[in-house]
């Protein structure tokens, strides 16, 4: 599948300025272990650079000049990058685009430490004003809008790691869950031009509601892939949500949709989880037609979504770009 306008137009020049930036920091006893993670040497492997593409190309749709906000693109990335090493060492995942992750490669201790520096530099770029233009309401602003994004991130990798624990979670706990784990991120990545170019206050609340419908299609389609993508173009193993116990919606819809007598045979098959167990949770899944049907809600987010984006008063070529982002994230396949 061709990837979006979006991914392509941004991601070198935001690549180059996280090299200058990783390359430049003060940390620099860091720097041999950060960037070869950040900047993989193989191009295949290099992040697609979502959230940081979105916030340059609602920029350049209220007319900003996104070169000048690049730096803020930048640390939008750090921070996502800083949270999947942290999530990765909790999921005890190995693999993370096609790679051993970070921990698997230099240990749980080390990677703590090189995710807290990535968060360090981050937070670094927010509070210094590079582009001149800024009053000190709108700086301020800018913190306290990474700063109450990062918590509400953290609280929603909490609930997830909680989750794994618990027997029944209702499909609104999970919901709750993504808009704080991977929608606070999105969701300022969608929100904070707005603020930058000085929009009212509904225009930011729509740009809000954007953010958190795309966080959440972003998420279920993350959860689709960890069962029916292929392993080679995710990199990821199709069984780490299930031996991480982890309550996908998926898993959720399934616990709600399954007789009793599937439920005890699907969980009888997570308890020896191999090649044949998988093919046979495959066929319960399809049986109640959980992906089509979960896929057929994906749908109805994306409508919201458009009518949302043609409200807006965005450009008319970044209205397509952001619509055109929005059916990549539900038709992806990594």
């Amino acid at each position: 599948m061709k990837d979006p306008i979006i991914l392509n137009k941004y991601k070198s020049l935001i690549n180059d300025e996280l090299k200058f930036i990783i390359l430049n920091d003060k940390n620099n006893q860091f720097s041999k272990f950060i960037f070869p993670y950040i900047i993989p040497s193989q191009n295949s492997n290099i992040p697609k650079r979502v959230r940081s593409s979105i916030f340059l190309e609602i920029i350049e749709g209220f007319k900003l000049n996104p070169s000048e906000f690049l730096d803020l693109a930048c640390s939008i990335e750090l921070i996502h990058e800083f949270s999947l090493i942290h999530d990765d060492i909790q999921d005890k995942d190995e693999i993370r685009r096609g790679a051993p992750t970070l921990w698997k490669k230099l240990g749980e201790y080390k990677s703590i430490i090189l995710g807290n520096v990535i968060k360090n530099i981050s937070d670094t770029i927010t509070n210094i004003d590079t582009i001149n233009k800024l009053t000190n309401k709108s700086r301020i602003n800018i913190i306290k809008q990474f700063s109450n994004m990062c918590i509400s991130m953290i609280e929603g990798q909490y609930l997830d790691i909680n989750f794994e624990t618990q027997q029944i979670i209702s499909m609104n706990d999970y919901k709750n869950m993504i808009i704080k784990k991977t929608g606070a991120l999105m969701t300022l990545a969608f929100q904070l031009p707005g603020i930058l170019s000085g929009q009212n206050e509904q225009s930011i609340k729509q740009l809000q509601k954007l953010g958190i419908i795309f966080g959440i299609l972003f998420q279920i389609s993350d959860d689709l892939l960890g069962i029916w993508g292929n392993p080679i173009k995710t990199g990821k193993s199709n069984y780490s949500d299930f031996k991480n116990n982890k309550k996908t919606y998926p898993i959720l819809l399934s616990m709600k949709k399954f007789e009793d007598k599937d439920k005890i045979l699907f969980n009888n098959l997570l308890s020896n989880l191999n090649n044949e167990s998988y093919l046979l949770i495959i066929d319960i899944l399809e049986k109640y037609k959980i992906k089509s049907t979960i896929q057929k809600e994906c749908n109805s987010y994306l409508d919201q979504a458009i009518e949302l984006i043609t409200k807006s008063q965005l450009t008319k070529k970044s209205k397509t770009n952001i619509v055109e982002l929005f059916k990549y994230v539900i038709e992806r396949t990594k």
